[in-house]
């Protein structure tokens, strides 16, 4: 291994695996209302895989609301995550938690 300008050698057992770092890698920016129709998904204050990502609040809390959907990100892991208000705050969550309001048939 490399550490510094030098390389050492070292047993493979002194080493532990390091978790990959995700990034935002595409926005989108959106302009409509969505209702949250899956309860296992919470919000956060960014993309949940994103280093530093804070739970904010139970996705409980946020099934069957209708919320407005203001950007679409895309996350270096391939998910996507939108950036919704949710009464006078705003959350990121997984798009797989929503459904088109447009779609609902009543």
């Amino acid at each position: 291994f490399k550490y510094g300008n030098r390389y050492y050698w070292m047993d493979v057992r002194a080493f532990s695996n390091v978790a990959p770092t995700f990034k935002i890698v595409a926005k989108e920016s959106v302009n409509k209302d969505a209702r949250i129709t899956a309860n296992n998904y919470g919000g956060f204050n960014t993309p949940s895989p994103i280093p530093g990502a804070k739970y904010l609040i139970s996705g409980s809390q946020l099934s069957g609301n209708v919320v407005h959907i203001v950007a679409k990100y895309k996350v270096s892991n391939g998910e996507w995550y939108y950036n919704f208000k949710f009464g006078d705050r705003y959350y990121w969550t997984n798009t797989r938690a929503f459904t088109d309001v447009a779609s609902i048939v009543s």
